[in-house]
């Protein structure tokens, strides 16, 4: 399930109504522009919390970037990403899974999107296998896993937030 833009803003301010602290549109802004679409309600939690955690009565944008960068990006956020990885080597397993962190790997770091050919490639070295259909079935798992978002000929990440923490520890 994700929130709608709109949807995802009433959340963020009903977090920061409950904890005293006073709305203001353009935080929530901030926080959304952090995670990227799509709007996980998992992700804005979690950044929402450090970021109620980190503010002593006052929220700036700049105190908002640095809890991303710091705290979500980093050793307090590693638990909740971690998941993602394990999940990769428990749900796909041993080749497949190593195909999967290969190409996720790949799509991390691509300025723009991966093309799908370059990703059969990845596959194909990583399994050893010219398998099309189960190539395909890993990326239809991935990307209904949030991992990635496959446009026409090209993968992307689907997600911001994990895109950025791939790049860090990926």
């Amino acid at each position: 399930m994700v929130f709608s833009r709109e949807d995802a803003l009433k959340f963020i301010k009903k977090g920061l109504n409950e904890e005293g602290l006073k709305y203001r549109r353009e935080m929530g802004e901030k926080l959304l522009e952090l995670i990227g679409e799509p709007y996980v309600p998992f992700f804005i939690a979690i950044l929402l919390k450090m970021t109620l955690r980190e503010s002593k009565g006052d929220l700036t944008e700049e105190m908002i970037e640095e809890v991303y960068s710091s705290k979500l990006l980093g050793a307090d956020g590693k638990g909740y990403f971690e998941y993602y990885r394990s999940r990769l080597k428990g749900h796909y397993g041993g080749m497949m899974a190593k195909a999967a962190e290969e190409i996720l790997r790949e799509a991390c770091i691509a300025d723009e999107e991966l093309p799908k050919q370059l990703a059969f490639n990845l596959f194909r070295e990583a399994t050893g296998m010219d398998d099309e259909r189960r190539f395909m079935d890993l990326i239809f798992d991935l990307e209904n896993d949030f991992y990635i978002k496959v446009d026409g000929e090209n993968i992307r990440f689907q997600s911001k937030v994990l895109r950025d923490w791939w790049r860090l520890y990926g």
